[in-house]
């Protein structure tokens, strides 16, 4: 069995503070924007439920704050609201500021992160599209929207969006890490180890790029470099499941079958769909 690498998506939603589009006294606005700054400073705290009082606060002074609107929306989502999140994000759409391709952008951003949560991923790719067409240098939407084709098996769309995600900012690990994840599925074995190892200098405990890499390196018939892998995949985290499965059967492949055996059945125990193979007795 061929194993997948996984993928990571950018799940964070967007902030903005962007000025109250409609005229308003300005008592009124100064006043819509305090319980704005409020709200996001209960949020930031983890308090959502604040946030939400807040919020509502500011939009019953003005309806028409595109920002408390979308504030709410983020709220909203980390509630679980996800229907009544994307109700706001529309508002947002309604009533931010004519021109405003930045502001636009991010609450296509945070629509598409609601639509995902909601199950429609179509939707979700049309958000992401859109927030990327408005800023083509909103790293978020274009990494979610490479996930996104990922998914749905267009990995030549996917490695567009990684590739611009890398040319903005190369510094950035987890892109390097999904981009090499949709070379490795177009079997670019070569070229999916060195984005894996580049996401690993970036960020040396990164266990998912470590677990993937020696996925590749597996592949590519390095078992001794697999196993290196493996093993520091679980340094960093020892219950991944699937760490332990494919590290058995690099062990496997080098006779170490009591070691092989060990890790089988510590992958079963926290998945028990990762059974060992049936002739492992017998190896």
């Amino acid at each position: 069995m061929r194993s997948v690498p996984r993928l990571q998506m950018a799940m964070f939603l967007l902030t903005i503070i962007i000025n109250v589009t409609a005229w308003v006294p300005v008592w009124a606005s100064d006043k819509a924007q305090d319980h704005l700054s409020k709200g996001m400073v209960l949020a930031e705290n983890g308090d959502l439920n604040g946030a939400i009082v807040e919020y509502r606060k500011a939009l019953k002074i003005n309806p028409d704050f595109a920002a408390a609107h979308n504030n709410l929306g983020l709220a909203l989502v980390k509630k679980s609201d996800v229907d009544g999140a994307i109700a706001e994000f529309h508002e947002a759409m309604r009533v931010v500021t004519a021109g405003d391709a930045v502001g636009e952008a991010i609450v296509h951003f945070n629509l598409g992160v609601a639509f995902r949560a909601k199950g429609d991923t179509a939707t979700a790719i049309s958000e992401y599209n859109k927030a990327v067409q408005l800023n083509p240098e909103l790293i978020q939407a274009r990494s979610n929207l490479g996930a996104l084709l990922e998914e749905q098996g267009d990995r030549d769309g996917a490695i567009v969006q990684y590739r611009e995600v890398l040319r903005i900012n190369p510094e950035l690990p987890i892109p390097h890490n999904n981009l090499a994840t949709a070379l490795f599925n177009k079997h670019d074995l070569d070229e999916a180890i060195i984005e894996y190892r580049q996401a690993i200098k970036l960020k040396p405990d990164y266990a998912m790029a470590h677990f993937n890499l020696g996925l590749a390196l597996f592949d590519k018939l390095d078992v001794d470099g697999a196993i290196v892998e493996y093993e520091l995949a679980l340094q960093m985290n020892p219950y991944h499941a699937k760490s332990h499965y494919y590290y058995g059967k690099a062990l496997l492949a080098k006779g170490r079958n009591e070691e092989a055996a060990r890790e089988f059945a510590d992958a079963q125990g926290m998945d028990p769909r990762l059974k060992a193979p049936a002739n492992l007795a017998h190896q």
